[in-house]
């Protein structure tokens, strides 16, 4: 059974944060999305995915680090650090997205560039985001990876 001086030794301030400070950034990007919602900003469909995905995933990050304390070196976090990247990477590429074609006026460039072709290019930049991260993360080169794929196609 855990004792006095190992629950002293627990991460309290850490774990105080993660259970006010996640659910009050949820409330505020929620009122956020319900706002342009309203409005018929294209940025609430970027800030709903930042809300569904990268949060949440920010939340398990922290939570495995601060309170868990993974070692850097553990699967399990570096899982949770693969998914934090990726799904920042695709938000970040959804917002740029939304600003560039969204939010432009009749006649814009979002008109004259098809949306498949900017869903393939936003496929392919995530392809190549999650190539680099999957180097940083993982520590493994990209060329193994490539061979890999390669040989599986």
């Amino acid at each position: 059974m855990n004792t006095l001086s190992e629950l002293t030794n627990l991460p309290v301030w850490q774990a105080v944060a993660l259970a006010i400070g996640f659910p009050v950034v949820l409330l505020i990007i929620n009122e956020l999305v319900n706002s342009l919602e309203r409005r018929g900003n294209p940025l609430a469909k970027s800030l709903r995915t930042l809300r569904n995905l990268v949060l949440p995933a920010l939340a398990l990050l922290l939570f495995a680090y601060w309170i868990l304390e993974l070692p850097s070196q553990s699967r399990a976090l570096r899982w949770i650090e693969t998914v934090f990247w990726v799904a920042l990477l695709y938000v970040l590429l959804g917002f740029v997205n939304n600003i560039v074609f969204g939010m432009g006026r009749q006649k814009s460039l979002g008109e004259r560039v098809p949306k498949l072709f900017r869903d393939l290019a936003q496929a392919l930049l995530v392809a190549i985001g999650a190539m680099v991260i999957y180097s940083k993360v993982w520590g493994m080169e990209i060329q193994g990876a490539l061979t890999a794929l390669g040989l599986g196609s």
